[in-house]
């Protein structure tokens, strides 16, 4: 896959690195560290490509391209003295500010330089001979070892390349090693075993076997920044003599190190001491020591577009754009087809309502049928493109409550915006205004004493209410009008609805005579009518902080978003209790927001599944103009925090990263629907990530489309790409149902714009069958933990089928974390990740109950702190 305006790098996933903000007390922080900690980890990222050649040698990619960045540690206890370090692959550079500061510049390599070193190797200096001797950790002289190299050396056709010789020795150590039993520090021979080790025994190894093939070998001590924590880590050197070049390897990926690697010490063998003296840099006794290879992202495309309603016979002269909204709730999917479009960003105001439909997809058989409802036939009162019922009021103004009006009424909203939820369905006309009658209530709190309104401000706002029956059909329910006037109030911007009690924001509204904004609840009555019933405002009332423009829901949250920060409440169904404000963070330290134009620091879009809560900021400026970033809050016990805030590295200016995100269990969908990709400029696309440690994200796939915007009436591609795939999106049951309105990149007569639909990517986190497989007995075959993602993967074996459950027991006896509760499974051999964050420390033993036995597998002890205490 090709992405942005780097046509010739080939796509694969970042690691998004940010500082984790705590609010709870410092015993807590995960930065703690015995002696000396972190109090600060400041990363400032740079991404320099150099494209020089790219083929393939030896199963290694050989690309020249760098990442640099640069961390800074800072503490008032003193920070540890970390060294300069310079290899072909890897470049750290130190500048000791004070004993108290330190800023660490890391340049990594992509891919490897070409290497012409021969083998047999001779002439080395004195100075190499420690990287050729046994040690005590790295058993060189050893029979075992020996039989390997020569193993290897006998059957690899390397042609007296050294290059190709490491390279067989890496894969063959790649092969036969699988990460496990973190707490353990494994010689070579411990890791040719025991098969199972972590990073240290993936170094030992290859190093033992490499210097007694006489390659000179060492060992690179590092950490792993990993947010705001600090990862022990190891990685292999290799001296390749007629280079003169030491190229540094990370020998869990076949590849150089990854981004976060902070040298702290090189040697030829494990260094006790060294260690002890460096270890307290990484202490944290909340998590548990991962390493390796992320995720790999793999490009998916569209399952298809859906089809387009005959607009033709409902009288259009041109078929309306899909795309710009569209909504869904388990197999339903509602869109607006909009009318007339002209060619940018900005559509035609004057035919948006006279030209727009109210669509209605529903599956049928293989494909859907779909139902639709003009927007003219929903809305109450006769409106003009120019202004409510301009012809009747041409000569008239109106009176509310002693304060005199103009003949121009607000216009109807351009950008209509959808909401469904089970079945219900609303359609925002947030800028709309009832026919004016001097009953209606001006202003949400007094009535200010302003005589100079231009009528077309004057905003009433409109839902139109959709009811799915049970005959599968749609009707048109209810419409619903704010039951306040007031001056651009925005009424319907946001809608969010949980049981039988619906959210509608008024984000502009007039509240202690500041425009702050509030949302009102509305609630089924015994007719099935939405009534309302109070509002929710702001504690502290400010002026133009928009209260409300984003809103989410479920049964135990409310969450409210403003220019300051995210409201939680907890929710019961009737009542809400005020959990929590949270204030954006978005390492820049105070940000001072201009309220009226705050385009950067606005959510552009916001999303909540269980205790976590996504936000896009689609035009904010992280790495360029508009290139947009995404925030992450979680619930940790009884507190909500801020865990993260990312832009992947190849997201590029005006990309919008973030303008729409989805949370649908351990994924969160992320669109940036100016994206370029292979398709063309423009084109868009959606991130699928799923989370590393709980606080990093990992982009596990990436939604694109691969087929252009399809013609209304021959159904043949429409053109050159542009497509802005993403500009809505909504992930239900398991589709991703992504708008691509096209509308920056074609003439207005061919902007008709598409609505695609994607299988929802395959989560790491899901139990799945392999395939081919007849197992004999009922096991668990393997518990790996993954070396990327917060969870451990479990293998195990079914020979009959079973009502099977997952969970642990711990060194009390207790059970808890039922991960499979009673699940009736056939035969077969199974694989599941399972999240291990959250587990208290201590020993546990992970238990595989069957109908007719149980299975136990005994876990290492999950905390990092008992990882530091043997050692």
């Amino acid at each position: 896959m090709f992405i942005g305006r780097y046509p010739y790098l080939h796509f694969h996933s970042y690691i998004c690195f940010f500082t984790r903000k705590h609010t709870k007390p410092l015993d807590y922080n995960p930065i703690l560290i015995m002696k000396t900690f972190i109090k600060k980890i400041t990363i400032q990222k740079q991404l320099s490509t150099i494209i020089i050649s790219l083929f393939f040698f030896a199963n290694f990619t050989m690309v020249w391209a760098q990442t640099t960045t640069t961390y800074t540690f800072e503490n008032e206890n003193g920070v540890y003295d970390l060294i300069e370090h310079e290899s072909a692959t890897f470049k750290q550079e130190i500048e000791r500010i004070d004993d108290n500061k330190s800023v660490v510049r890391i340049t990594i390599s992509k891919g490897f330089p070409k290497i012409s070193s021969s083998y047999p190797i001779s002439g080395l200096s004195g100075d190499m001979q420690p990287y050729l001797q046994p040690t005590s950790h790295i058993q060189s002289d050893a029979p075992e070892i020996k039989r390997v190299a020569d193993m290897i050396k006998n059957n690899t056709d390397f042609d007296n390349d050294l290059w190709h010789l490491v390279s067989a020795v890496l894969r063959w150590n790649h092969g036969r090693l699988r990460y496990g039993n973190p707490s353990e520090i494994p010689s070579a021979l411990d890791a040719y075993n025991d098969t199972f080790v972590n990073c240290i025994g993936f170094v030992h190894l290859p190093a033992a076997i490499l210097r007694n093939l006489g390659i000179p070998a060492r060992v690179v001590r590092t950490f792993m920044v990993r947010g705001s924590r600090l990862t022990r880590h190891y990685l292999l050197e290799v001296y390749f003599p007629d280079d003169d070049l030491w190229v540094t390897f990370e020998p869990q990926t076949l590849g150089p190190p990854m981004r976060g690697n902070v040298a702290v010490f090189v040697d030829n063998n494990w260094n006790q001491q060294k260690h002890i003296v460096s270890r307290n840099f990484s202490i944290d006794p909340k998590t548990f020591v991962r390493h390796g290879l992320p995720y790999q992202s793999k490009p998916i495309d569209e399952t298809g577009q859906l089809p387009r309603h005959n607009f033709d016979a409902d009288g259009f002269d041109i078929p309306p754009c899909l795309g710009l909204t569209v909504s869904g709730y388990g197999q339903d999917i509602v869109a607006i087809g909009y009318g007339e479009p002209k060619p940018g960003p900005r559509m035609n105001e004057e035919t948006h309502l006279e030209q727009a439909e109210i669509v209605f997809y529903t599956p049928d058989g293989n494909g859907y049928k779909s139902q639709s409802f003009p927007a003219e036939d929903v809305v109450e009162g006769e409106y003009l493109p120019r202004g409510w019922n301009g012809s009747s009021y041409s000569n008239q103004a109106f009176t509310i409550a002693g304060t005199t009006f103009g003949n121009n009424y607000a216009k109807p909203n351009p950008q209509l915006n959808t909401h469904m939820h089970k079945r219900w369905t609303v359609v925002q006309f947030n800028r709309f205004l009832q026919e004016p009658n001097e009953s209606a209530q001006p202003w949400r709190e007094s009535i200010p004493n302003r005589q100079n309104f231009r009528g077309d401000t004057l905003q009433r706002g409109m839902l139109a209410i959709f009811y799915k029956s049970n005959n599968g059909q749609w009707t048109h329910h209810q419409n619903i009008f704010n039951p306040f006037i007031s001056e651009t109030n925005h009424f319907g911007d946001e809608v969010a609805i949980t049981g039988h009690t619906m959210f509608v924001s008024a984000a502009n509204t007039e509240v202690n005579e500041s425009q702050s904004g509030e949302v009102l609840v509305y609630e089924l009555d015994r007719n099935n009518h939405w009534q309302f019933v109070r509002t929710i405002k702001r504690e502290e009332s400010l002026r133009r902080v928009r209260y409300g423009h984003k809103i989410a829901a479920n049964d135990k949250h409310l969450v409210i978003a403003d220019l300051k920060g995210l409201h939680i409440y907890n929710w019961n169904g009737k009542n809400n209790e005020k959990a929590a404000h949270l204030p954006y963070d978005f390492g820049e330290g105070s940000v001072n927001i201009d309220v009226h134009n705050p385009a950067e620091y606005l959510i552009t879009s916001l999303s909540m599944d269980g205790c976590r809560i996504a936000a896009g900021f689609g035009h904010f400026n992280r790495q360029g103009e508009q290139s947009g970033a995404t925030m992450v809050f979680e619930k940790e016990g009884d507190e909500w925090i801020q865990t993260s805030f990312f832009t992947p590295e190849e997201v590029q200016e005006n990309n919008q990263f973030g303008i729409n995100v989805a949370l649908k269990g351990h994924q969160l969908f992320v669109s940036a629907h100016h994206m370029g990709t292979s398709l063309g400029t423009n084109s868009g696309g959606i991130y699928v990530f799923e989370p590393m440690e709980n606080d990093l994200w990992v982009s596990t796939a990436f939604l694109r489309a691969k087929g252009m915007i399809a013609q209304p009436f021959t159904g043949e591609p429409s053109g050159k790409g542009g497509e802005n795939l993403g500009f809505d999106m909504v992930v239900i049951d398991d589709q991703v149902i992504a708008g691509a309105p096209g509308i920056y990149m074609r003439n207005f007569s061919k902007n008709w714009g598409s609505i695609y639909t994607f299988d929802i990517p395959e989560s790491a986190f899901n139990l799945k069958q392999v395939e081919n497989v007849t197992p004999s007995s009922t096991r668990i075959v393997s518990v790996e933990p993954n070396p990327t993602f917060s969870i451990s993967q479990i293998t195990f074996d079914l020979d009959k089928p079973s009502n099977i459950s997952i969970y642990l027991i711990d060194e009390n006896g207790q059970k808890h974390h039922p991960f499979i509760d009673k699940q009736a499974m056939k035969k077969g051999r199974y694989t599941i990740g399972l999240d291990l964050l959250d587990v208290t420390p201590g020993n546990h033993q992970l238990v595989l109950e069957t109908s007719q036995d149980k299975f136990t597998f005994d876990l290492l002890r999950i905390s990092r702190l008992e990882t530091e205490a043997i050692e």
